[in-house]
């Protein structure tokens, strides 16, 4: 059977490993219309933002979440670093990829 969340995310993927993140972000766009809780594909799409200069767009995707992954606060930490370099946000976001195991 065609399980369209997990075509969504492999394509989304995909296109992160290949550095297409304009495709990424579509992909990732699609299945977030689709399956509006998702969070990889939150992650997904806000990692394809951030790479495409569209910080804003990032960060909006990333205040949408109250979710805390290791992905999440990694992305977090890099957004604040970009932003707001002399802010302790950063500080905060990276104590809590480490709390999640991040390396």
């Amino acid at each position: 059977m065609f399980d369209t969340k997990e075509a969504l995310l492999m394509l989304a993927s995909f296109s992160l490993q290949v550095h297409r993140y304009e495709r990424a972000a579509i992909y990732a766009s699609a299945g977030l219309f689709l399956f509006p809780s998702d969070t990889r594909l939150k992650e997904i799409l806000a990692f394809a933002h951030m790479h495409n200069d569209e910080l804003d767009k990032a960060i909006e995707i990333l205040a949408g979440t109250d979710e805390d992954t290791a992905n999440l606060a990694i992305l977090r930490a890099k957004l604040a670093i970009l932003t707001n370099p002399d802010s302790d946000d950063a500080a905060r976001h990276l104590r809590s990829y480490l709390q999640h195991g991040g390396h």
